[in-house]
């Protein structure tokens, strides 16, 4: 019989283009951060190593990078992915509407096969233990999506979750210029039968992402129509959690200010 961590595969959706760090050389999901250890050893380490610790330390063996191309520097750098405690595949494609169309390139893979767990690579969250809450959550509750919910202080960069009266999700409020919503998501765990879900929605809204009705779809653009259809959603509430995402100028220097508490 399967541990729990033997169902899941890992997705990391790789194609963006980095817009929003324009400084940076090269694929911003192994942008290096570099300190110093205890006995004064130079340590350097690719910003995407938080979400493969999370991974590995959640029993999760299996990983796919799912990234573009133009992008072969992801693979070159991680390789196997053995130094970071995970087994690496990668699945290469062009260009894509969002990360929820990034996603679905894994389809062929996940289906009828896998409940996936998706983290960010260039957000880094602490404690890494939040995806394993949600693991055991979704077991316990067979919910069919589970997210890791984690106070944030910067709302405008994320998809804010807002409740109804008893505490169960009802929608989300994507990257909002003002709210005084609290909670946003950070990780996920789904069903294969979401997967499915995800696949035939992406399918339905195709042609208004190619027609411009649209724009960038965001994988919480699925969710807020997943939560109209019924689809059963649970969440673990992640306290005293950290979040910070590194694309912008200003939150990559608050990492570069004190790297080893994310990456140590």
């Amino acid at each position: 019989m399967k541990s729990i961590s033997e169902k899941y595969i890992g997705l990391i959706p790789a194609a963006g283009h980095g817009t929003r760090l324009k400084m940076v050389s090269g694929s911003k999901e192994i942008y290096p951060f570099t300190f110093e250890s205890d006995n004064g050893k130079t340590i350097s380490r690719p910003v995407c190593k938080c979400l493969l610790d999370t991974f590995s330390q959640s029993g999760i063996s299996n990983v796919c990078v799912i990234t573009k191309k133009n992008k072969k520097d992801i693979e070159k750098k991680l390789s196997t992915g053995k130094e970071y405690g995970v087994n690496l595949d990668y699945i290469y494609c062009e260009d894509t509407f969002g990360p929820p169309y990034t996603l679905d390139k894994a389809y062929s893979l996940v289906k009828d096969k896998y409940h996936v767990a998706l983290g960010f690579p260039d957000i880094l969250i602490k404690p890494k233990s939040a995806l394993k809450a949600i693991m055991q959550k979704q077991q316990e509750t067979e919910a069919e999506v589970v997210l890791a919910l984690i106070k944030t202080g910067t709302p405008k960069k994320m998809d804010m979750v807002v409740f109804d009266v008893d505490e169960k999700i009802r929608d989300l409020d994507i990257k909002p210029n003002s709210t005084t919503l609290k909670w946003t998501w950070a990780l996920a765990v789904w069903t294969p039968s979401f997967s499915d879900y995800m696949h035939h929605c992406l399918k339905d809204l195709l042609v208004e992402y190619e027609t411009n009705k649209r724009t960038e779809c965001h994988v919480g653009t699925v969710f807020q129509i997943a939560f109209k259809d019924g689809i059963k959603f649970d969440h673990v509430f992640i306290h005293d959690a950290e979040i910070i995402d590194m694309g912008t100028p200003e939150d990559l220097k608050k990492i570069k200010a004190n790297p080893r508490m994310w990456f140590e």
